[in-house]
């Protein structure tokens, strides 16, 4: 009975990885006829870098204009691949999460948890982002972009000092990126005093300890900033730069170690079954944890070896972006060119400031996005079917 079980959620992940890669192809023709003005016509490299960019929840900012060139229409059509995005990320990443740790969670349970999630996230988040003279459709596309972990915005960057980015933003954004089978855990707890599963109490470990490394790092890395500057850049920039990509004003520019800083947190990234993005937190613990290496020969057990098999693949395609984007983009300085491929890579939309790129360029960058954003789940769609949970 299990097996068939399985038999039918595999077969019902792979239309949805189908159904994924036709939004984004439905995506790119709608933003070519429809982005622009009336009577304009989105030049057809951009219309796909602009599909995959909303629909794998990167949220990278591009020349000239980002979206303030964007007609109604264009900009309702990046909020629908948001969403689209977000939805197909928590409910493939739960479903395969769950089968393989064993948490008997359902697809209906998890999807109905999901559009739950996105629904009430996004209105209370708009409404806590609501102000005089704002839109309620811009404080909408902000709070869907927060809980979806894309950091786009229609009113350009907040200041590091701004309450609701502290108080609304990035909260959206942690519970994105935290994984939806953990937050149907949390509500379980919280409504039916059910148990939280090891799983979950994992997950939320090793964010918090991965929230306050980061913090750490980026305190070390920003001490040319005045203090103030520096303890609020670095408390943000240690969830920003993971998962959420906002894009966010400093009075001090930061440096290039800073920004190196920035981007290996963004190809570590965030939990799985969530709206983050990069290489996943887990696997990277998991390496990190050494005392799991068996100190009898030096052996290592099959969960550490895929973990490292999976981190060398990451780094992979961000060696390749990074070089392809330095062959392409002569323009590019070193640092810029390193900061570009994380954040596609790691689909966090957080370059050093706005690009502008060559057919080329856009190519590279959109493939980049797309396999990072489909690479984590096909590998654990590989081997979902092991009950070796220890990667995780």
């Amino acid at each position: 009975m299990s097996s068939n079980r399985g038999d039918r959620q595999d077969l019902a992940v792979g239309w949805v990885f189908a159904l994924f890669l036709a939004v984004v192809a439905g995506g790119t023709l709608y933003l070519r006829y429809f982005a622009l003005e009336s009577g304009l016509t989105m030049n057809l490299d951009r219309s796909i870098f602009w599909a995959i960019n909303a629909a794998t929840l990167s949220g990278i900012r591009i020349s000239p204009n980002g979206l303030a060139d964007f007609s109604s229409a264009g900009v309702l059509g990046v909020f629908v691949l948001m969403l689209a995005g977000g939805l197909f990320s928590l409910i493939v990443g739960s479903v395969l999460v769950c089968r393989y740790v064993g948490l008997r969670h359902g697809l209906a349970k998890l999807s109905t948890a999901a559009v739950l999630l996105v629904v009430a996230g996004s209105a209370i988040g708009a409404a806590a982002l609501m102000s005089a003279g704002r839109s309620v459709s811009a404080a909408l596309f902000e709070a869907v972009s927060a809980i979806t972990n894309t950091g786009l915005n229609l009113d350009g960057a907040r200041g590091i000092a701004d309450w609701r980015l502290h108080l609304v933003i990035v909260p959206l954004a942690v519970i994105g990126s935290l994984g939806l089978p953990v937050l149907v855990e949390l509500w379980e707890r919280l409504v039916f005093a059910r148990p939280i599963s090891s799983y979950s109490a994992r997950v939320m470990r090793v964010f918090a300890i991965a929230w306050l490394c980061g913090f750490a790092l980026l305190l070390l890395a920003n001490l040319h900033l005045p203090w103030r500057e520096n303890l609020l850049a670095s408390w943000i920039g240690a969830v920003n730069s993971r998962s959420l990509g906002v894009e966010v004003y400093l009075d001090t520019p930061l440096t290039r170690v800073s920004w190196w800083c920035m981007g290996l947190l963004m190809l570590i990234g965030a939990p799985p079954a969530g709206t983050g993005g990069g290489a996943r937190l887990l696997p990277v613990a998991k390496i990190v944890r050494y005392s799991e290496w068996n100190n009898d020969g030096g052996q290592v057990d099959s969960a550490l070896a895929r973990a490292i098999a999976w981190m060398l693949l990451f780094g992979g395609l961000f060696f390749a972006t990074f070089l392809l984007l330095m062959s392409a983009e002569g323009q590019l300085t070193t640092d810029r060119a390193m900061s570009l491929a994380a954040a596609a890579v790691g689909n966090v939309g957080l370059p050093q400031d706005q690009v502008s790129l060559s057919t080329r360029g856009l190519a590279i960058i959109s493939a980049s996005m797309l396999a990072g954003h489909l690479l984590p789940l096909r590998f654990m769609h590989l081997i979902v079917g092991r009950r070796d949970n220890s990667l995780l």
